[in-house]
């Protein structure tokens, strides 16, 4: 009934699911914001022993010379990062007489290289040597936000609507994301950064579902592969606003700034989704949101449509004081449905996980760093365009195969190119990216589709948490591999 009121009240797709579609498009903006700014709040800089203060008169260039010893490290000779000489107590202050004794000792400060970054987390609160393991619980407590978020958010969103958990998300993430561009402490900053992840992720999985349920079924892979673009248009705009300030802290309140925009336009345009209103027994909200729809579509609902009586007694137990809350035991609770929710919660693990590793790791490529991040993202286009393309032509199972396998064996032939291949490492990783981005975006669409509608927002909550998860581990294999 419910699939029936949109299709032949208000059509599959016009400029009432167009409206939708664009206010839940610009969720895809904070989402990669927040999502991947850790790439440039905390990027692998050098750094050294820093200069006492009355050598700091000495250029950077003299004093790595003269007081930094050189080390190996992965096949090339470099100046140490955590260790110095130590300097003799009987030196003149002229740079001519300054000698250091033939012994090392760990820096106690450090000097750090400002030609891209004016700022960085990592300088802030000294986040090297020692310390830099504390670097890596960052995004993995951001990711864990997320999967806590997916699961607290999608469960509101089931109970009080979609356009009611998007805005209390919005709320939390704008309030979060000050508090941690003005945090004093590292841990404090973890802890506003997770409840920004909380928001963010209520935001993104209440939108998702949102434009999902307004729209007709044969649009609604062309509708999920648009609004995913937000995401990628939102990660090129990142690399632009990296790029201007170049400073981890006016680039965290800008991001965090931005959603008062998202917020104003939900207010005032977003409506609830007529699906849930209806599924929740309010079929006279339901026909008054229909209704303008149809007027703003040009379209009519047909006379006699809303039979109230007929509704009401379909759903005489879907008020608010009887309605059931569902929960993932729900979603585990019959034979078929618990084989497609677990099929999906691996499928999203997977994706996230191998996604998140290598939009994280392009910084590290050779080359501009804003650069990198900018062409990682409009990388994506071609690939959510190949994948309306794909979806109408070969449906959804096997295309999201064929591009797990693919990307797959792209990101494992990697380990296997030689050091000073450094072309086909690069052409490997994008590779590997446009096919995880392809199957990423399947595996959106193919659960919302499977879910039924009592339990989707859960479900695909459910499945989001599977991809926190693997999104939380990917930084962390990232930083094994960087510090062996």
């Amino acid at each position: 009934m419910a699939e029936d009121i949109i299709t032949c009240s208000v059509g599959d797709f016009g400029p009432w699911q167009r409206r939708v579609l664009f206010l839940s498009w610009l969720v895809g903006f904070s989402v990669a914001f927040h999502n991947l700014a850790v790439s440039f709040f905390m990027p692998n800089i050098d750094h050294w022993c820093s200069r006492p203060p009355l050598f700091s008169n000495i250029s950077y260039d003299i004093w790595k010379n003269l007081t930094i010893p050189l080390e190996e490290i992965r096949g090339q000779v470099r100046h140490s990062q955590c260790q110095m000489y130590k300097l003799n107590d009987e030196y003149d202050f002229n740079i001519t007489e300054l000698s250091v004794l033939n012994r090392t000792i760990s820096c106690s400060s450090w000097d750090y290289d400002r030609s891209l970054y004016k700022g960085t987390i990592v300088e802030k609160w000294n986040l090297v040597c020692e310390r830099e393991k504390l670097r890596s619980f960052m995004q993995t407590s951001y990711m864990i936000g997320f999967l806590f978020g997916s699961i607290v958010f999608g469960t509101l969103s089931d109970r009080f609507g979609r356009r009611n958990t998007a805005l209390l998300s919005i709320v939390i993430s704008i309030i979060a994301g000050i508090s941690a561009a003005l945090s004093p402490y590292y841990w404090l900053f973890l802890l506003m950064r997770f409840i920004v992840a909380l928001g963010v992720a209520g935001l993104a999985n209440s939108g998702f579902v949102l434009v999902i349920e307004v729209c007709g079924p044969m649009k609604r892979s062309t509708v999920a592969v648009i609004k995913e673009l937000g995401f990628t248009v939102g990660l090129m705009i990142l690399a632009g606003l990296a790029y201007l300030w170049r400073d981890w802290y006016p680039l965290q309140l800008t991001i965090s700034i931005f959603p008062v925009v998202t917020f104003v336009l939900y207010y005032w345009f977003l409506p609830e989704s007529p699906r849930w209103l209806v599924t929740r027994g309010r079929i006279v909200d339901a026909e008054k949101i229909l209704n303008k729809a149809a007027k703003l579509n040009n379209t009519s609902v047909p006379n006699g449509f809303f039979d109230r009586q007929e509704m009401m007694h379909n759903y005489k137990h879907a008020g608010p004081e009887n309605v059931m809350v569902h929960t993932i035991v729900d979603v585990l609770r019959t034979p078929n449905l618990r084989k497609i929710a677990l099929n999906m919660f691996f499928c999203w693990f997977v994706n996230a996980f191998v996604y998140y590793g290598l939009s994280l790791g392009v910084v590290d490529l050779d080359g501009n760093p804003y650069l990198n991040v900018f062409l990682s993202g409009l990388m994506e286009v071609p690939a959510y365009i190949l994948t309306v393309f794909v979806l109408h032509q070969w449906g959804r199972r096997y295309p999201l195969c064929f591009f797990m396998v693919i990307g797959g064996i792209a990101c494992s032939v990697m380990p296997a190119v030689s050091q000073d291949m450094d072309i086909l490492k690069v052409v490997l990783a994008m590779f590997g990216k446009f096919c995880i981005t392809s199957s990423f975006e399947m595996v959106y669409i193919y659960g919302a589709e499977l879910y039924p509608t009592v339990v989707r927002n859960m479900a695909i909550g459910c499945s989001c948490m599977f991809a926190r998860v693997g999104s939380a581990v990917a930084p962390l294999v990232r930083y094994l591999v960087f510090v062996s």
